[in-house]
């Protein structure tokens, strides 16, 4: 259905100015996503809401690209909102509301994605294998990654922690929890191990 509706949106008056644009088809794909498994309407719903939380919240925690990749974001949104308010047989006022939240929200997408601390966990993996140079349609560079990644953020906070709050980081890999765990820490996703 994914593939479907975004060769739909690009054949659509509203989207086929965007055929052939790498980043523009990519922003669309992205919406579909996010409407098909975070949107409780489904990707085909877009409200000023529902707008916002895409731009300012989920774009931050899970779509790790340069940030130049975010100014094709308001106006493939836009065109997407009007495509799905047309399929949809919304009236033109809620799509015009919701085509301006595309506006509006713009700078504070910008802030979001540029702010290190608003990156979800896998978000910040990416960024940091991207930065090492790995590929990330290679499983055993991304695994290879991972481990040294953890290996290292270990010697970090044994070498940089007091001993009894390194112990506390460090245990709990020794009590069967995943590595992922650490990594998170390490990456600052999670402000503490509970005891």
């Amino acid at each position: 259905e994914r593939e479907s509706l975004l060769g739909d949106f690009l054949s659509s008056p509203e989207g086929e100015q965007w055929r052939n644009d790498a980043d523009a088809e990519d922003v669309a794909a992205i919406a579909i996503e996010f409407g098909a498994d975070y949107n409780y309407g489904g990707p085909l719903r877009w409200s000023p809401s529902v707008v916002e939380i895409f731009t300012t919240g989920w774009l931050a925690r899970k779509v790790p690209r340069e940030v130049e990749f975010f100014e094709h974001v308001p106006q493939v949104l836009r065109d997407w909102v009007v495509y799905a308010g047309r399929r949809r047989g919304v009236p033109a006022a809620a799509v015009d509301q919701a085509v301006g939240a595309a506006n509006f929200f713009r700078q504070a997408m910008h802030d979001a994605v540029s702010d290190r601390e608003r990156r979800g966990p896998a978000k910040a993996f990416a960024i940091a294998a991207q930065e090492a140079g790995v590929d990330p349609t290679d499983a055993d560079a991304l695994n290879e990654f991972a481990s040294a990644t953890t290996r290292n953020w270990r010697r970090r906070i044994a070498k940089s922690t007091p001993p009894a709050a390194a112990a506390r980081l460090l245990a709990p890999l020794g009590s069967g929890w995943s590595e992922l765990r650490l990594e998170r820490v390490a990456l600052g996703m999670l402000d503490r191990v509970d005891g």
